[in-house]
């Protein structure tokens, strides 16, 4: 078949792979017109077509031409971003040493070791929770374009410079409530006009105890509300307290 300068200039790294494979060789073909790929060994390398390495990154191969991220293993075993948007891109290591990255799923909520934040993407967040008061000027300095701490401290147009999962710790996340672990609530009960402030325990639905850790038998409340001052110094000593890993 005649291929056009087009079809050349989009297919000629599989191209070649292709035709240097023994006869009946197949390789992933995925249509603009279909979400899923095929094994075919007869390409037309049409325009309005993706064609991938059929090797042992495929999967890989395939999940780059979805746009999706690749990270891999460094020598100190951290996974850190491939960078590369090229599904024909020369992998280097063994397939063990790559994966797809995890999608994250918005919004979701992370902490250092002085605030809990809330991002609705990669790059905009709002600060849930300072624990810490003394570390935030020169973080927010160092990381942060603001008008100003004051007036764009809470806001949800804050702009994150950049994200990156690894310098923060994940914060559990009760959806149905919308109250994330550790929070500062108040506790009640359908026929209890008292109200009972506490930190919410997102993993046992409940609160944590008095001492600052979990427990499964801990009664759950009927309702729970966010607690509002969170400036309150008793507030943020008690949260210093909470043992999360407990």
């Amino acid at each position: 078949m005649c291929l056009t300068k087009e079809q050349w200039k989009k297919h000629k790294e599989v191209i070649k792979w292709f035709y240097e494979q023994p006869e009946g060789t197949k390789l992933w073909a995925k249509s603009k017109l279909c979400d899923e790929w095929c094994l075919t060994d007869t390409p037309y390398w049409y325009n309005y077509h993706t064609y991938i390495i059929n090797d042992e990154f495929a999967e890989l191969r395939k999940a780059i031409a979805d746009g999706k991220e690749i990270e891999y293993l460094t020598n100190d075993n951290k996974w850190v971003d491939l960078n590369t948007k090229d599904p024909s891109y020369d992998f280097y290591l063994t397939p063990e040493h790559y994966r797809i990255k995890k999608e994250v799923k918005f919004p979701i909520y992370k902490k250092n070791d002085f605030m809990v934040v809330k991002f609705y993407d990669k790059s905009v967040f709002k600060i849930m929770f300072i624990f810490d008061k003394s570390k935030l000027k020169k973080w927010w300095d160092t990381n942060f374009i603001s008008i100003g701490v004051n007036s764009a401290i809470y806001s949800d147009n804050c702009k994150f410079i950049r994200f990156d999962s690894r310098e923060w710790e994940d914060v559990l996340y009760d959806e149905e409530k919308g109250l994330w672990d550790g929070q500062p609530v108040f506790g009640w009960d359908n026929n209890d006009l008292a109200r009972c402030v506490g930190f919410y325990d997102a993993k046992n639905k409940s609160l944590f105890l008095l001492d600052g850790t979990r427990s499964e038998e801990q009664s759950n409340f009927d309702n729970y509300e966010p607690y509002p001052h969170l400036d309150d110094e008793w507030i943020i000593k008690a949260y210093n307290k909470l043992n999360f890993e407990s």
